[in-house]
């Protein structure tokens, strides 16, 4: 019955890290009552789960070869955001804020404490956000911020995508 309410589990308005803690929550009570969930399954009923708004994404992930669920979830969340920057920049405020909350890495949410004397060390705390040099935005080509906070982010994502003969 655990393993059917995992296959039938659909993300529908939740958010994706709602959904995946959901979707964990019920892998973790099958491994306790020793009825793990193989990694592939896993990612496939996670994908499956998350619905048509996804179908791209889930599309690519499986084409590219399926990883850890752990990579599929904090893949599938940065997703999240994107969706959310091309369709509302008040929403991407709200889940960015809520991600780096969640993640305890304050200065993801805000550019700019990427001045601060923290993790200038190296190892995970010398990510994104925490090195001495400002963010540079790989969209507008300046510097002070990163590409899913640039103000001209609305028009780069209404340009017409490249044609593959261009592309080399």
């Amino acid at each position: 019955m655990l393993r059917d309410n995992l296959r039938l589990l659909q993300k529908g308005s939740s958010t994706v890290a709602d959904f995946g803690r959901k979707f964990k929550a019920i892998c973790d009570q099958l491994a306790a009552i020793g009825h793990p969930v193989a990694e592939t399954d896993k990612c496939h009923w996670f994908l499956c789960g998350l619905g048509p708004s996804y179908e791209h994404f889930s599309t690519t992930y499986r084409a590219l070869g399926t990883a850890s669920f752990r990579e599929l979830l904090a893949k599938t969340e940065n997703q999240e955001i994107f969706m959310l920057s091309l369709h509302g920049t008040q929403q991407l405020s709200v889940a960015f804020t809520a991600q780096s909350h969640r993640s305890g890495n304050q200065s993801r949410s805000n550019p700019n404490s990427s001045y601060s004397n923290r993790g200038h060390g190296r190892g995970r705390s010398a990510g994104r956000g925490h090195g001495r040099r400002p963010p540079h935005c790989q969209l507008c080509r300046t510097v002070g911020h990163y590409a899913n906070l640039c103000p001209n982010l609305a028009s780069f994502a209404k340009q017409d995508a490249p044609i593959d003969a261009n592309l080399a």
